[in-house]
Order: C-alpha cells, then sequence, then structure tokens
C-alpha cells in the first residue's frame, strides 16, 4: 500500500467519524491526549453558547473561565484519555453560566 492510499484511508475515516460525531443531538467533545479540545459538536457548541473556533485546541478545562475544571470530572478524563476509550452515562451537576 503507497502512503498516498495509506493518507486516503485515514482521511476517510476522520471524516465519517466527524460525521457521526456532528450528527448526534447530545452534546459531544472530543479530547485530545492533552486533555484540549480535539471537536465538538454542533449540539455542543449550541447548549453552552461557544464559539467552535475559540475552543478548538484549548484545554478542556480552561473553557468558560475553568468551569469544566470539576474535579470528579478531571480523575474521569484522566483515567479514560490514555485507553483511548468513552465516558458515558457520566452527568455532571454545574451551573453554569
Amino acid at each position: 500500500m503507497m502512503l498516498e492510499d495509506l493518507y486516503r484511508l485515514l482521511r476517510s475515516s476522520h471524516v465519517q467519524a466527524q460525521g457521526v460525531v456532528d450528527t448526534m443531538t447530545q452534546p459531544v467533545v472530543v479530547l485530545d491526549q492533552g486533555f484540549c479540545v480535539a471537536t465538538a459538536n454542533n449540539a455542543f457548541i449550541r447548549t453552552f453558547k461557544v464559539e467552535r473556533d475559540d475552543i478548538l485546541g484549548r484545554c478542556f478545562f480552561d473553557l468558560g473561565n475553568g468551569q469544566w475544571d470539576i474535579e470528579e470530572l478531571r480523575q474521569l478524563i484522566a483515567l479514560v484519555i490514555p485507553k483511548a476509550s468513552a465516558v458515558i452515562g457520566f452527568e455532571v451537576t454545574h451551573d453554569f453560566p
């Protein structure tokens, strides 16, 4: 397999995954290994009234003046990201402005 073929395959997979995230009606944010926002779906953008360009690449825990810096959430994400798994069914109770 040529390098160009691998690139096309990777790009196609990325586009498909992004399409799945974008069509979800629940707010979804995808973080990288450094806890920075890799992508967020439209439901997240609308629900939390943020601009996509303002959050992409930023540390998740710094968003909204630190409103996501919740200790239980931080601990959970620290356990999940190294394993490349997902957080399902974790509810955050917080007063978001």
